[in-house]
């Protein structure tokens, strides 16, 4: 047997017990505040219905939308030689509208109306940009086209990863 002064020990169990209750406590708490804001995240004011909500007790219609039918589509047929470039076909459209955006650095660029028979040649600068328009068939050559936005009619060209020159070829397809 152990021999004492006769007074309590200070700590023991009452420590222990004001541990475990603050670890539960921190644990509510957690748990409250994750409830919390993800039930608010999920509040109808900010929920988007789905698509069987949007169309409850109206009758499906399985045919395409006019405006969908409508919108340009640019494909790429194929890829060219370096001057003759990648040929890209828009279809749904009255003609071609290219828009090339400076946007990480200044290019150099050629266009012609005939695969490498440059009309026009100039620079663009960070920030400018260049309308291109044409009837059925446009060529242009970008000297570093990783620096610009390509937009085809609204469809957007990927440029990405193109560092040397590159040479693109649209066709209009009626």
């Amino acid at each position: 047997m152990e021999k004492g002064d006769g007074k309590p020990k200070k700590g023991g169990a009452s420590k222990w017990m004001i541990r475990v209750a603050s670890i539960g406590a921190l644990l509510l708490v957690s748990i409250g505040g994750y409830t919390i804001l993800t039930n608010n995240s999920d509040s109808g004011a900010s929920k988007q219905p789905s698509a069987d909500e949007q169309g409850a007790g109206v009758p499906k219609n399985d045919t395409a939308n006019a405006q969908d039918v409508n919108t340009p589509q640019l494909t790429k047929v194929k890829t060219g030689n370096d001057l003759e470039g990648d040929l890209l076909t828009l279809e749904n459209a009255k003609k071609i509208e290219v828009e090339i955006k400076a946007t990480k650095g200044n290019t150099n660029i050629s266009v012609g109306n005939k695969v490498n028979n440059v009309e026009e040649s100039y620079e663009i600068k960070v920030g400018e940009q260049r309308k291109l328009n044409a009837d059925q068939f446009i060529w242009f050559r970008l000297m570093k086209p990783s620096n610009t936005q390509i937009k085809v009619n609204g469809e957007e060209v990927d440029t990405t990863a193109q560092d040397v020159p590159k040479s693109y070829r649209i066709q209009l397809k009626k």
